[in-house]
């Protein structure tokens, strides 16, 4: 292949690691995105140039933010208050937006399902639903939150994300998470775009469209999980996860083994 001119590559495997390193997840988004059967499900094919730039930009950068996390951990410096995420002064944020991050909208599709499936009853009104986020006391810039294993009852993940009020022009400034491919910064976990979409885009706020308790909501989500699989094409949680769409698309899933 490498005499036609072709670079070949696969997805990196953790071989008894909990984690891809940076690099390691960066390349293998890099790879999972060429693969067209799942990508022209929901990728604009005009933009396919723009963003494979933005990509390999990215393609050697480190997650400074996991860096800078790991030391303000070693000084204990940390301490997290847990609060409905309707009360986290986040910057406002569009689907747009987001997609500039993931390099693409699957992701955003899975979100509202993603955020629906980890709200709790509110600790002041059993009446009501929340979604529990967590802030730093004297730390500002910072969320995080909680996300289960979509394949073990034992696992949970971290989705932290580092963000600027004041910078319009780049509210968020960065973002890791505890799952496998969640230290890449070519695109994100689906745990990282759905903390995203909730904060930024729906403001933290849990509607009657985000209520799934509701009957209309829960049809919906029947008819969710019949045209897409209960993990992103980015496979957080294992390393061979498979993806399929109905009508005319059936594919094969990759990273996100086991951090929207």
């Amino acid at each position: 292949m490498k005499t036609l001119g072709f670079i070949p590559a696969m997805p990196e495997f953790l071989n008894g690691k909990k984690q891809l390193s940076t690099e390691e997840a960066n390349k293998t988004r890099c790879v999972t995105k060429t693969r067209w059967v799942i990508e022209s499900a929901t990728l604009n094919i005009d933009d396919g140039e723009n963003i494979a730039i933005k990509m390999l930009e990215q393609l050697t950068k480190e997650n400074v933010l996991d860096k800078r996390l790991n030391e303000l951990e070693k000084q204990k410096a940390l301490k997290w208050k847990k609060h409905g995420g309707i009360f986290c002064l986040f910057p406002s944020l569009t689907s747009n937006d987001i997609e500039n991050i993931t390099f693409g909208s699957y992701q955003i599709h899975r979100a509202k399902s993603y955020i629906q499936e980890h709200l709790k009853t509110s600790y002041y009104n059993p009446d009501e639903l929340t979604f529990e986020v967590e802030s730093p006391e004297d730390f500002d810039g910072l969320v995080r939150a909680r996300f289960q294993s979509a394949h073990s009852n034992s696992k949970s993940y971290i989705s932290t994300i580092q963000f600027d009020t004041n910078n319009t022009n780049e509210p968020i400034q960065g973002w890791c998470c505890t799952c496998t491919v969640g230290l890449r910064v070519v695109g994100c976990c689906s745990h990282i775009c759905a903390l995203l979409w909730h904060l930024g885009v729906n403001r933290g706020i849990i509607t009657n469209a985000t209520n799934p308790l509701l009957v209309s909501n829960f049809m919906n989500l029947i008819e969710d999980s019949m045209a897409f699989s209960d993990i992103d094409n980015d496979s957080d949680d294992d390393n061979n996860i498979k993806y399929s769409l109905t009508d005319n698309f059936t594919g094969t899933s990759d990273d996100e083994q086991t951090p929207m």
